[in-house]
């Protein structure tokens, strides 16, 4: 479980869920018909995925009596490259939830797909 502080007492964590709490996540990435070219399955390098299928935030802090919270829990909704942290990025979103994020592999082109990532060279 990894929690990254993104204000003055809120904290977001995203958790690790059995697959049997996932439900279909959808993707914003180039598919058929998208009129985005995707790398040749001959020169597949690799394929990354998404490390979660849901993703959990919530405010971790103690809250006085009578007070609680109702944290967010949200499928993978989307994937796509941006252009941050010093190169092409891979992200996984997930709706309110919030995202996560790595650097694509150098040297590599990559494209969104359901799920994650297809990176060529």
């Amino acid at each position: 479980m990894k929690a990254t502080r993104v204000g003055i007492g809120f904290v977001m964590v995203l958790a690790v869920l059995p697959a049997s709490f996932a439900l279909a996540a959808g993707s914003g990435g180039p598919g058929p018909g998208s009129g985005q070219s995707q790398p040749s399955r001959g020169n597949l390098a690799v394929t990354i995925k998404c490390p979660l299928n849901q993703a959990r935030r919530t405010i971790t802090d103690t809250l006085p009596s009578g007070w609680w919270t109702t944290p967010f829990l949200w499928n993978l909704t989307q994937t796509k490259i941006d252009n941050s942290g010093g190169g092409p990025t891979l992200v996984c979103m997930y709706g309110l939830s919030g995202s996560v994020q790595r650097l694509a592999p150098s040297g590599e082109t990559c494209v969104a797909e359901t799920g994650g990532f297809a990176c060529s060279k």
